[in-house]
């Protein structure tokens, strides 16, 4: 039994310390302020999705709409930036009205954890950079919402991964458990180069989706490692 444990102990960290591999056009670089000045001004934008234990790198175009289905119905978030946006439901029954839940504000992300609805809201405009998580209740379709989190930035992009969320922000990278915020990485080398995306494999394997190229997240250690796209195509990769 005791040989048994050790062997699966083990195997546990072998797979924890896998390197993912990562495109031959993403080369690792190192980021430097007059660099980051330059790729602010890069055309491409690349998204990030863990598929089955591979890394799919395509288009990042900026989504400005976010959907939960919920009992009953679907809540559709809209980011409109600086021009701001909304948060409404829309019922499966065609023939119920839609409900305009918040009328403005920059709706981010929406997602359900532990039986209970979230959004996040956040902007970066100018000098503000402001953002929160807020827990959604619904009772016979008149809806309450009140803030849980204030976050530090605007959030840019996040994943949930075994029940704890993991945030990209404009500056900083913040894992939240159980309500309680932590940020692993402040004032981060993708600061307005916009994350899109998350894929976690684990905590030594975590990748954003910025503008200009990918960035890898190593949350044991910690490290940060950015890589930049070179044009040895001449497309952006596609998902798939």
């Amino acid at each position: 039994m005791r040989k048994l444990i050790t062997l699966i102990i083990i195997i546990s960290l072998v797979g924890c310390k896998k390197n993912i591999k990562i495109p031959g056009n993403f080369i690792k670089t190192e980021m430097t302020d007059h660099l980051s000045n330059e790729l602010h001004r890069s055309k491409f934008r690349f998204n990030v999705k863990n598929n089955n234990g591979k890394l799919i790198i395509g288009d990042g175009s900026r989504k400005i709409k976010s959907e939960l289905k919920i009992e009953n119905g679907t809540l559709i978030g809209f980011d409109g930036g600086e021009w701001g946006g909304k948060l409404i439901y829309k019922p499966f029954d065609n023939k119920k009205k839609e409900i305009t839940v918040i009328e403005k504000g920059n709706i981010k992300h929406l997602y359900q954890l532990d039986n209970k609805v979230y959004f996040i809201v956040g902007i970066a405009h100018l000098g503000l950079s402001e953002g929160a998580i807020f827990e959604l209740k619904n009772e016979n379709n008149k809806f309450t919402y009140e803030k849980v989190i204030e976050l530090d930035d605007a959030p840019e992009t996040f994943d949930i991964y075994k029940n704890k969320l993991y945030i990209a922000s404009q500056n900083n990278f913040y894992v939240i458990d159980r309500l309680k915020k932590k940020i692993i990485f402040k004032n981060t080398l993708w600061n307005n180069l916009y994350p899109n995306s998350i894929a976690i494999f684990n905590e030594r394997n975590i990748f954003l989706g910025i503008r200009s190229g990918i960035v890898k997240l190593n949350l044991i250690e910690p490290k940060i490692q950015y890589y930049k796209y070179t044009k040895k195509e001449n497309k952006v990769p596609n998902n798939q």
